[in-house]
């Protein structure tokens, strides 16, 4: 188990030095350029969530999801706290970080198989 943060390190520094990094928006310069590999927004933090996220989810579960810092720490806390995910020490606020701007809340229902409470009643 202690050789996990050491292999994330290594991967963190092989996909930051990934030939994908230099990949600009393709048409639409306000456009943010996404990752090829994840379809993550490559913003400072994306190399940090794809090492540490992509190792056993598939992308869509950050991309079709949008929730504030709070829901992103507590998804965090229960991977830790459920299914072995190892501690993310001082990467855990880069990578929440990246998260909350990328990824915050939206009204847009992110998957049509799941819906929205209905307000307004």
């Amino acid at each position: 188990m202690r050789q996990l943060p050491a292999i994330s390190a290594l991967l963190v520094a092989l996909l930051a030095a990934s030939p994908l990094n230099d990949l600009d928006a393709a048409d639409d310069p306000g456009k943010p350029a996404l990752d090829p590999l994840t379809g993550l927004v490559m913003a400072q933090g994306w190399q940090l969530v794809r090492a540490h996220c992509f190792a056993c989810h598939s992308m869509k579960t950050i991309t079709q999801s949008g929730k504030d810092r709070s829901n992103w720490a507590k998804t965090i806390q229960t991977m830790q706290r459920t299914e072995g995910l190892y501690p993310l020490g001082e990467m855990e606020a880069d990578i929440l970080d990246y998260l909350e701007k990328n990824y915050p809340v939206s009204d847009k229902p992110h998957n049509p198989k799941i819906r929205r409470p209905i307000s307004g009643f």
